[in-house]
């Protein structure tokens, strides 16, 4: 069964990739530096990683040198073989790539390792399939002791976009490929006995880029997202409100 909501789309993504040999899993630059280091700043020396969805390893090199061991799993055969050379270009030998469903992999196999990661897998399932892998991972005999998912959250696009119409800006819009999690799908999660030990999010960086950045003011688009990168990892203010749509949650179960 094909579990992703548009498959076809990162087939073609990866083709591209290959070709132009540049990363083209996401359009802003420096939110993936952002979700990255934050995700890496919550791994351990000792830690063996199972990575879902793990793409082309454009963001998991790090987590990868950092950890003890490294499995990273992806449906698109292209995806696994950029993979499968980035490792092999950085001369790796703590890390393998499956080319197989994620969600099947979790049906099919027991989890040895202490922590999974997800970067925009989730998003990608159809909605039947979301609750579904989290209800698969439950069942399964594990080491699991956290689970870290990147991915994409409604209600605080809700909110941005709400600012977004007072400044007299266009809705940003989920893309056909992805389905936004929301509160509800957090409320089953709990249901099933996963906790939430932390949550991180970006609101300085998404205020500045989102927001801030218009044509109401001279900077370019090139200027904006590195000063949001540096005001974000500074901390340099507060923001109340969350707008965050890509945020970090840590799980226990």
């Amino acid at each position: 069964m094909d579990y992703s909501k548009l498959k076809s789309h990162w087939e073609e993504t990866a083709k591209k990739q290959s070709e132009l040999k540049k990363s083209l899993t996401h359009s802003d630059q420096y939110l993936p530096f952002l979700e990255s280091e934050a995700i890496l700043s919550n791994l351990k020396e000792t830690d063996e990683i199972l990575e879902i969805g793990c793409g082309a390893c454009d963001n998991s090199l790090p987590y990868i040198k950092k950890c003890k061991s490294y499995i990273g799993v992806d449906v698109i055969d292209t995806f696994v073989d950029l993979a499968k050379k980035k490792i092999s270009d950085n001369k790796l030998n703590n890390a393998t790539v499956i080319n197989t469903d994620g969600l099947e992999y979790i049906q099919e196999n027991d989890i040895l390792q202490n922590v999974l990661i997800t970067q925009r897998f989730i998003i990608n399932l159809k909605k039947e399939a979301q609750l579904l892998f989290f209800k698969e991972l439950r069942k399964k005999k594990s080491k699991l002791t956290r689970i870290i998912i990147c991915e994409g959250f409604n209600e605080e696009l809700l909110e941005l976009n709400r600012l977004r119409k007072i400044a007299g800006l266009d809705e940003i819009k989920v893309a056909e490929y992805n389905n936004f999690l929301d509160k509800h799908f957090i409320d089953e999660l709990l249901k099933l006995g996963y906790k939430i030990v932390k949550e991180i999010n970006f609101n300085i960086y998404f205020f500045i880029t989102r927001i801030f950045n218009n044509k109401s003011f001279v900077f370019s688009t090139e200027d904006i997202p590195p000063v949001a990168y540096e005001f974000e990892k500074m901390k340099l203010f507060t923001f109340d409100n969350n707008i965050s749509y890509s945020k970090i949650l840590i799980l226990e179960l």
